[in-house]
């Protein structure tokens, strides 16, 4: 998968620039994929992040609900270790949206029916 994708890393580094929260609505698998299937490409698309830009884009994802703050927190968990820029950013979020910034996993459904026993 690296192979795959290492031509683009810089183009994604830039898309996970986006300045608001519409560049991230539909991230959230993508970056799923990534942490499991090809971390070490995510860290080096992460090292293209524009931080001056993807600040603005990442705090306003956190700051609606919905798939972009889904996205974009799993790109914090992602990038809160990484010493660099894009790392001290993700702590900033972190600190600052505590538990946006969280992965969730989400809860099962309950179908509201209840099972009756005879």
């Amino acid at each position: 998968m690296d192979k795959l994708l290492a031509p683009w890393e810089r183009d994604l580094g830039a898309g996970l620039s986006g300045q608001n929260s519409s560049w991230f609505t539909e991230v959230a698998l993508f970056i799923e994929v990534l942490m499991e299937a090809a971390p070490e490409s995510l860290q080096r698309i992460l090292a293209m992040v524009d931080v001056a830009k993807a600040e603005q884009g990442w705090t306003d994802s956190l700051e609606k609900a919905g798939d972009a703050r889904h996205g974009v927190a799993r790109l914090v968990e992602a990038a809160i270790s990484r010493t660099d820029a894009v790392g001290d950013m993700a702590r900033r979020l972190r600190k600052r949206f505590p538990k946006a910034s969280v992965l969730q996993v989400p809860k099962p459904k309950r179908s509201g029916k209840r099972s009756s026993t005879a």
